[in-house]
């Protein structure tokens, strides 16, 4: 960490008469978060700056104005402007600067995350730790994954979960849109450490329930454990969001190579001569039932009918997922483009619908 970066801004700051704003930076330290994502500058990478505080400053600092944020980024940039390759840090952000004894304390890529409630059991989870508040953590790791459990399955699904106070239940769920079942590995021993995440769920689900704040304890929970729930959770969150990335990085692929197929004559073909070209069976081949339903979903969620020819090439691909669509689906086709003057092939498709249905 940087902890020189701080003093340099810390002294600007209160040469421009910020003193307030100063003394919350007073024993933080900073460092810049590099994305692996190009910026706007030959070989830059889209990066942010967070600044480390005691925890009676973090929950100050959290407080600031969006123009105190920017006051903050703009002193940054005096230490490291944009250029070509190097970072170009386009925002701050700020953590809880932990104890000695608390380092042990896994950090994850909070980028992942852009579920507020997950977020906020992260914080929770470390600040209970350095409040010593070992069974309020505990109860915390298991919120974390319950509102990871909820958003992950909402981003797959469009659709609230429901209750996710069964961990082990939910966890289910989770497996299945991801993929993450046994039998999608081959490799014995990748196959026994899904199985041991499925373990520590469950571990995590039951501890909490005897020792977590929100029931009544049987034991009076240890620092260790607490720490090994906390980081167990945050393991499993970084795990999961990693590979929803991954599953999304595929299923963005097929959709965009899908377009570009469809994006020709071969948009006005019927469904059975759809389902006879060579070229778009080939591409079918890459999918599975899963890749199927998502791609179909990312359609009906996103492509934006501006044109005829987009209307073309939606409705087209609707009837190449004709039977992955459910009743729910087409209400919300047809919800969406009912009123859309660009949408000319929405007549026709419910024809076919009906057609398929006698």
């Amino acid at each position: 960490m940087k902890k020189d970066d701080i003093k340099i801004i810390i002294k600007i700051l209160k040469q421009e008469g910020k003193s307030e704003l100063a003394k919350l930076l007073i024993d933080a330290k900073g460092e810049i978060d590099e994305s692996s994502t190009y910026g706007s500058y030959l070989f830059s990478t889209i990066s942010q700056y967070l600044f480390y505080l005691p925890l009676e400053n973090y929950h100050k600092i959290k407080k600031i104005s969006d123009r105190g944020k920017q006051t903050l980024l703009d002193r940054v940039l005096y230490l490291y402007p944009h250029q070509a390759e190097a970072p170009e840090i386009r925002s701050v952000d700020f953590r809880i600067l932990r104890e000695k004894d608390d380092r042990v304390l896994i950090s994850i890529n909070e980028r992942l995350i852009d579920h507020d409630f997950a977020k906020e059991q992260l914080d929770k989870c470390d600040e209970k730790i350095q409040n010593k508040d070992f069974d309020g953590a505990i109860s915390s790791s298991g919120s974390l994954l319950e509102e990871i459990f909820e958003d992950i399955y909402k981003k797959c699904t469009g659709k609230s979960i429901g209750t996710t106070a069964d961990l082990r239940k939910a966890y289910k769920k989770i497996k299945t849109l991801l993929k993450l079942s046994d039998e999608q590995y081959s490799n014995e021993s990748i196959k026994a450490i899904m199985r041991g995440l499925s373990g520590i769920i469950s571990g995590i689900d039951s501890i909490r329930n005897q020792l977590g704040d929100r029931h009544k304890r049987m034991a009076k929970p240890c620092k260790r454990h607490a720490k090994l729930c906390v980081n167990s959770a945050k393991i499993i969150t970084d795990f999961l969001y990693e590979t929803l990335l991954y599953q999304e990085g595929k299923i963005k692929k097929l959709y965009n190579d899908l377009i570009k197929i469809l994006d020709s004559n071969k948009r006005f073909l019927t469904k059975e001569e759809l389902m006879s070209d060579q070229e778009i069976l080939t591409h079918l081949s890459l999918y599975d039932q899963f890749l199927k339903e998502n791609v179909k979903n990312v359609f009906i969620r996103k492509y934006k009918i501006t044109k005829f020819r987009e209307s073309d090439i939606f409705f087209t691909s609707m009837v190449i997922f004709l039977d992955q669509l459910s009743e729910d689906d087409i209400n919300r086709i047809s919800n969406k483009q009912k009123n859309n003057r660009q949408a000319c092939g929405l007549e026709s498709f419910l024809k076919l619908i009906e057609e398929e249905r006698d």
